[in-house]
C-alpha cells in the first residue's frame, strides 16, 4: 500500500522498529557499558551496567514521559517504610551479629586484613 507522496508503508517507524527489539538492545547495551572499561583496559566491569542499560532503552521507547512513569513507578511505596528499612539495613545487621557471635566463640575480634 502506498501512503502519502509514494513512500511505502512498508517502512516502519524507528521506534517500531526499536520496540521490536528492545530487550536485545537492552542485552547488547548492558554489555557494552559493562565491558567498556575492560575494553579500554580502564578498570573493571561497571556492575550498574543494567540500571544505565534500562533507563536508556526507556529514554528510546518512551521519551520523557516513559522517564517520568518509570520513577513514579519505582518510588511508589507499596509496602509500610518499615520493610524499606529492613530491606536496607538486614546484610549489616547480619553481618554485625556474625562478628558478635565470632568474638563470643573466639575471644577474638576478626582483623579483616585480607580485604
Amino acid at each position: 500500500m502506498i501512503i502519502a507522496k509514494g513512500i511505502p508503508q512498508t517502512h516502519k517507524s524507528l521506534k517500531t522498529r526499536l520496540s521490536q527489539y528492545q530487550l536485545t538492545i537492552f542485552f547488547v547495551l548492558v554489555l557494552l557499558i559493562g565491558w567498556s572499561p575492560w575494553y579500554t583496559r580502564g578498570g573493571t566491569m561497571l556492575f550498574f551496567s543494567p540500571a544505565i542499560s534500562a533507563i536508556l532503552v526507556i529514554w528510546l521507547l518512551g521519551g520523557k514521559k516513559g522517564l517520568l512513569e518509570f520513577m513514579r513507578r519505582i518510588f511508589r511505596w507499596r509496602v509500610k517504610p518499615v520493610w524499606y528499612l529492613v530491606a536496607l539495613f538486614a546484610g549489616a545487621v547480619t553481618s554485625l551479629g556474625a562478628v558478635a557471635i565470632f568474638s563470643l566463640i573466639d575471644g577474638t575480634v576478626p582483623t579483616f586484613a585480607h580485604f
